[in-house]
């Protein structure tokens, strides 16, 4: 009897240096896995954002991963993430979650009428959406990744990078995506995975 294949996945959630958020590990720690997925976690301390998303891709692809799911260490998921996600089969799939400060806006972007720029997704307008969308980028605090994509879009031995443009930065998930797309990438949202987004606000010091 042939037995079926397993799909391979690396679980990867940065921490940088701020404080741990125990509500989003436990989420992380406790999303259900399909019969036929095996998941390694891999928790990426003390490194900045871009180098620990970097880390990640070295090690999904080292360990022969079919995906990389990308989970912030301050955003909350479903337990239904991994399964919604995988049977989306795209190049990369995600939720969605508020920006921190904006609550009023996601980290979902689609292109503006110009065909180049792109524009944030209000959270009332993806309340709208009711089937998986394409989308131009997204955010990687909820992101399940294949692992071909990453040797699409290296440059310069980097898979993640932070771009400065003569107005602003781009991030290295934004980058990330518009390169991904270049390449012939596809990004589906799925719109019935909204996560949670703890926001950490920094009060300055009394004198």
């Amino acid at each position: 009897m042939k037995t079926e294949k397993k799909i391979k996945i690396l679980m990867a959630m940065p921490m940088g240096v701020h404080a741990i958020e125990p509500s989003a590990l436990d989420c992380f720690a406790n999303v259900h896995k399909p019969d036929n997925v095996v998941v390694v976690y891999k928790y990426l301390i003390g490194y900045g954002i871009t180098d620990a998303r970097h880390a990640a891709a070295k090690l999904a692809i080292e360990a022969k991963a079919d995906y990389v799911l990308f989970v912030d260490s301050d955003v909350l998921i479903s337990p239904q993430t991994l399964e919604k996600l995988l049977a989306l089969d795209a190049d990369i799939a995600c939720g969605f979650y508020v920006r921190k400060h904006e609550p009023e806006l996601t980290e979902i972007r689609v292109l503006a009428l110009d065909g180049i720029q792109m524009k944030k997704i209000a959270l009332d307008e993806i309340a709208s959406v009711i089937k998986p969308t394409e989308i131009a980028a997204c955010g990687f605090g909820c992101a399940l990744v294949k692992t071909h994509v990453f040797d699409k879009i290296k440059v310069d031995g980097a898979y993640f990078r932070w771009v400065q443009t003569s107005t602003k930065f781009c991030t290295e998930d934004l980058d990330f995506c518009r390169r991904a797309v270049e390449a012939g990438c596809k990004i589906i949202l799925e719109p019935s995975l909204l996560c949670g987004h703890i926001a950490k606000v920094i009060l300055p010091q009394k004198k």
